[in-house]
């Protein structure tokens, strides 16, 4: 009979402190901690349901008066802080894996915790999946093809709950995608959300380093009551100044409300970097918002719930001679467009359309920019999207001078 490897770690806390992580003050009196966790690796592992299923670890922790930080990807606890709130808690988890340990590499725990007061405060369940992993060893999540994860945790004296799920690519295949994506939901008296996504940080996917994807779905409580600005590729065209005096989302008149809240972009960066060089950016996307707000917001809106939405597009090309490390221009066009507006009663539209050229280096060029727009914004005093627009309801702008994507003048001596 084959006695399988047996391999075992552990790592262990004590202390003693008079500070309270709960008031951020000292105690009149200090308070002992610990953390006890040990983890039994058994590769090749036992055989848990057959024929395909088989157990390759077991870990268990111990622990009173101390928060653990625990990191979900890498499934270790990073940080113990002592917490006097904390009366004691216990973790138990196991690892496992599918027909081969390179295949589907999994670990699971569940864990309790008990308050000061001896009723249960939180429990909470984790899990990680690896899936073609490298190595044979087992547990190399950071090698897998793909990864996933899964965390549930309820607060019981809050009435707090959290999922949150996760998915990412692995480095073996970021040459052809890669990408990450999470949900987000959580619930407590009187709010509650659910994210795929935000605007700050959309879920997204590369495609052959050239093609990117993104998105995000947002819906309950704590929406954003802007959209987002424009790339500042576009509002250089609009000669647009993105100002954080315009950018007030209004956050405090929507603390109770809900709202909906979903964008999507894609954009393409090519280069040919030969004796003959050519550049293609493309850009574009589209954002809804609809939120239901207090009539502080908007006095005259017609409904509590205002809807905004936008559509943009960015098109850039360049091309020319490279020869010793410099570049000799023949031609670079740029091109955006947009249109953005806001409903119910008061209905705002905006739409502006600009581009830019440049042929042998500046010696012909010109820019052009249309802007049309009906309506007042909800928001008196300013125009969505975080700029001020110049110019007047619907203007053409032509400029003989030569400028780069920020608008900056650029001189002759700039392209020698």
């Amino acid at each position: 009979m084959k006695v399988p490897k047996i391999s075992a770690s552990l790592q262990a806390h004590f202390g003693r402190t008079k500070f309270d992580i709960t008031t951020g003050k000292q105690r009149d009196k200090e308070f002992k901690y610990w953390f006890v966790s040990g983890e039994c690796n058994m590769p090749p592992g036992i055989v848990l349901f057959p024929p395909t299923v088989y157990l390759k670890s077991v870990s268990l922790s111990l622990y009173s008066k101390v928060k653990t930080d625990f990191d979900p990807w890498e499934f270790k606890v990073k940080k113990v802080t002592p917490d006097v709130t904390n009366k004691f808690g216990f973790t138990a988890g196991i690892g496992f894996y599918c027909a081969q340990d390179n295949l589907i590499d999994a670990k699971v725990r569940m864990g309790m915790e008990f308050s000061s007061s001896g009723g249960v405060s939180r429990l909470f369940l984790d899990g990680l999946v690896g899936i073609l992993g490298k190595d044979g060893d087992g547990g190399q999540f950071n090698q897998s093809f793909m990864r996933g994860k899964v965390g549930v945790n309820y607060d019981f004296e809050h009435d707090i709950f959290d999922l949150s799920i996760g998915a990412i690519t692995g480095p073996s295949i970021e040459h052809i995608i890669k990408g990450s994506a999470e949900l987000n939901l959580h619930t407590e008296p009187g709010k509650w959300w659910c994210n795929i996504g935000t605007q700050k940080a959309p879920v997204g996917l590369t495609f052959m380093k050239k093609i990117n994807a993104s998105t995000y779905l947002m819906f309950g409580h704590d929406i954003p009551t802007t959209l987002p600005p424009l790339d500042p590729r576009i509002s250089a065209l609009f000669n647009v100044t993105q100002s954080t005096a315009t950018t007030s989302d209004h956050s405090d008149m929507f603390q109770s409300g809900t709202g909906f809240a979903f964008g999507i972009a894609l954009s393409l960066d090519c280069h040919l970097n030969k004796f003959v060089y050519a550049d293609l950016v493309f850009l574009g996307g589209t954002d809804l918002l609809i939120v239901r707000g207090s009539k502080e917001f908007c006095p005259d809106a017609s409904s509590k719930y205002r809807a905004k939405g936008q559509v943009y597009v960015y098109l850039a090309a360049g091309a020319g001679i490279k020869f010793r490390k410099k570049k000799f221009e023949i031609v670079e066009f740029a091109a955006a467009a947009n249109l953005m507006g806001e409903v119910p009663k008061p209905v705002y539209i905006e739409g502006n359309i600009a581009f830019d050229y440049r042929i042998l280096g500046g010696l012909i060029k010109g820019h052009a920019h249309a802007k049309y727009s009906h309506g007042t914004p909800c928001s008196p005093g300013r125009i969505d999207n975080g700029v001020n627009y110049d110019g007047s309801e619907f203007d053409i702008y032509e400029d003989t001078k030569a400028t780069d994507s920020s608008g900056r003048e650029i001189n002759e001596s700039d392209w020698d």
